[in-house]
């Protein structure tokens, strides 16, 4: 959702709503486009900065969202950076809903962003919650920490503990691009069957 005096150039967005979103996109004409601003220290590590009080995709509705998109894909994937405030986290609640109800394959990552969050608490309850709703989830060493207080491998001995089907624990790398370059990684399954309704019993074709 972009914000109808976004930084963005019309051509721009234009494009992305016509060629690669096929119309998924929506202008709100009262809120400005969240802008994200990303710096590097002397080791390549990232921190962030956010302009987003509140963000235009904070106020995508469920009703602005077109069913009719989720039933033509296989897999549905969502983050955390939707469930920050209402009314995008109810959004992102009934599409998940949705996704799981009609057998698609869920897939998450938390993409946890403190600056966006009211308060530590919050955060936590929410990225559980969507830990709880994939089949898949990818997940940086540091956002275990945060969750659990404890390393990569114990974290994914939380997998059956959690409630999680399927989880990918990414650590950060010494370079740019932090979780992007991993050195180590962590791979856990959950004893659980699959979320009832979801598609990750089932084989998907390339769309």
């Amino acid at each position: 959702r972009f914000g109808n005096g976004t930084a963005f150039p019309h051509e721009f967005i234009y494009i992305v709503y016509n060629d690669t979103c096929g119309g998924g996109i929506r202008i709100d004409p009262d809120t400005f486009t969240t802008l994200a601003f990303v710096t590097f220290d002397a080791h390549g590590d990232r921190s962030f900065a956010f302009a987003r009080k509140p963000g235009a995709d904070t106020q995508l509705r469920w009703d602005e969202i077109d069913p009719a998109m989720l039933d033509e894909t296989h897999v549905f994937h969502f983050g955390s950076l939707s469930c920050t405030d209402e009314p995008a986290r109810g959004a992102t609640q009934s599409a998940v809903a949705y996704a799981r109800a009609h057998g698609k394959l869920v897939t998450y990552d938390p993409n946890y962003r403190p600056p966006l969050w009211k308060t530590e608490q919050e955060a936590k309850e929410q990225i559980l919650w969507g830990l709880r709703q994939a089949d898949l989830v990818k997940i940086s060493d540091e956002e275990v920490q945060f969750l659990w207080g404890c390393s990569p491998e114990q974290g994914a001995e939380r997998v059956p503990v959690e409630g999680i089907n399927g989880i990918h624990i990414m650590s950060a790398g010494d370079g740019p691009g932090g979780d992007e370059q991993d050195n180590n990684e962590q791979r856990a399954e959950g004893e659980s069957a699959p979320a009832q309704g979801s598609g990750a019993d089932e084989q998907h074709e390339p769309q």
